[in-house]
């Protein structure tokens, strides 16, 4: 073994730190190179889950619009029904008259 520097340590000392270093910059190269794949993939991941969500959104807006409608739709066929109802009793109750005037034998 040569004495290379003392500060430093021996050249063979010196060479395997150099090797062990440039071992390690490729170990930190293939880490950029996959933390970058996956950037890119949770990208492309984000840009789908944002199309969704604004598609859900749309659809969201249909339905609820729908629902609105149909509810609209229902108070207004209530409010049919009621007035139905109101025309039937006065019907029946004019019917009811109708049957006691002809038993007594009134004439219309």
């Amino acid at each position: 073994m040569s004495q290379y520097n003392s500060n430093w340590g021996s050249h063979d000392q010196l060479q395997e730190l150099r090797k062990a270093n440039m071992a390690l910059h490729r170990e930190l190269d293939e880490m950029k190179e996959r933390v970058g794949s996956m950037h890119y993939k949770i990208v492309d991941l984000t840009d789908e889950l944002e199309q969704r969500i604004s598609e859900l959104s749309v659809a969201l807006e249909l339905v609820t619009e729908d629902r609105d409608n149909l509810r609209d739709a229902g108070n207004s066929l209530m409010h049919e029904l009621e007035a139905c109802r109101t025309t039937l009793v006065q019907a029946h109750s004019d019917i009811s008259r109708l049957r006691v005037y002809l038993a007594q034998g009134a004439e219309l």
